[in-house]
């Protein structure tokens, strides 16, 4: 993980939820990085300005909500889902996840600004298959 980006998790706790499935709770990235903009729009803070929220959701594990920059290369999300959700995946190591936008599988070079990504986008995140 980058120093520049931490991970906050919403509160669950076994004890407290144990009848609540993990999936229900999400975890949060923020790009703590903070620059000097120009002129910030209104609605935007310096911290967020031309930065876009990217929601990468598994159906099974739940949702990662980053803030990125669009010329950040996406392969600093997937490893941070699979930091989250993968169990034993090191960086460097293949991951079991696939990540796909718009029906396209999205590779290691590629930025939300290379796939015409908007703010709120969703990636859409599947476990690898093999066979037919």
């Amino acid at each position: 993980m980058d120093a520049s980006m931490e991970l906050e998790t919403t509160g669950y706790n076994k004890t407290t939820h144990p009848d609540i499935p993990r999936c229900f709770f999400s975890c949060t990235q923020i790009d703590t990085d903070v620059e000097e903009q120009e002129s910030p729009s209104r609605n935007q803070t310096p911290q967020t300005a031309g930065k876009i929220t990217l929601y990468a959701f598994c159906e099974n594990l739940g949702m990662l909500t980053v803030v990125m920059k669009p010329t950040s290369k996406l392969s600093m999300l997937m490893d941070a889902f699979c930091d989250k959700y993968e169990q034993g995946w090191e960086r460097g190591q293949p991951r079991t996840f696939r990540f796909l936008f718009d029906g396209n599988r999205i590779t290691d070079t590629d930025t939300p600004s290379k796939l015409d990504m908007a703010d709120k986008d969703q990636i859409d995140v599947m476990m690898e298959q093999y066979g037919g």
